[in-house]
Order: structure tokens, then C-alpha cells, then sequence
């Protein structure tokens, strides 16, 4: 979805700035962050490999991940430059009031690291 927006289904922040409750998974390749908007859950976002589109897709966990919604594809990698039909491992941040994501694009093991700002 860069190139247009990205966020939270629900959630008026596309990603959790400074000070609110983040955590990382431990998993290679997977963000969960915490929805402080009020909503009180939990969203992960993962990438699926290049064979499956190589996008990154989200979905909703719970706050202790007993809940499995699916939510689709949070982010389709271009075709061209950066991405190269891949995007994966996903990491969030805001810097001076605008959202980013730092992300792996292009091939496994030969490919860059990319920015995205939000929209």
C-alpha cells in the first residue's frame, strides 16, 4: 500500500510512534506492534515469499494471540526499482511527524534496503 498509504485497520496512526507500547517479534521477517488507538490488539505484519507475490500482508492477533484475522495485504512491492517484487522484514518508525517503513526489497540475499514514508 506505499505509494499510498499504510496503518492500521481501525487506527487513526500508521505506526507506533516514540513512547507507545511496540514490541518485535522474535520471528525473522515479522513486526507486531500494538494498536494505541483504543482498539486494544495486536497486528502482525509478515511477508509472503516471492513465489506468493512477495508481499507483505497483516493480521490481526489479539493482544495475546489467541485471535487469527487475516486482514490481506498491507503492502504489494513493485514491479521495478526498489522492490523488485519483493518486500519483506518490515520495520517501523517516525521521524520529524512522519510514519516510515525500513524494509528488505528485492531477492533474498541480493537485494536492498529500502524506505517508504507514509502518505
Amino acid at each position: 500500500m506505499f505509494g499510498g498509504s499504510y496503518g492500521m485497520p481501525g487506527s487513526n496512526r500508521t505506526s507506533s510512534p516514540a513512547g507507545s507500547t511496540v514490541s518485535r517479534s522474535t520471528f525473522t521477517n515479522n513486526w507486531a506492534g500494538v494498536d494505541d488507538n483504543g482498539n486494544g490488539s495486536t497486528y502482525v505484519v509478515y511477508n509472503t515469499d516471492i513465489a506468493h507475490g512477495g508481499k507483505l500482508m497483516i493480521t490481526e492477533v489479539g493482544n495475546d494471540f489467541s485471535k487469527r484475522d487475516h486482514l490481506g495485504v498491507f503492502h504489494t512491492p513493485l514491479a521495478g526499482a526498489p522492490d523488485n517484487g519483493r518486500s519483506a522484514a518490515p520495520s517501523f518508525g517516525t521521524y520529524q511527524g512522519r510514519e516510515y517503513m525500513i524494509y528488505e526489497a528485492g531477492e533474498r540475499l541480493a537485494g536492498n534496503i529500502a524506505i517508504a514514508r507514509a502518505v
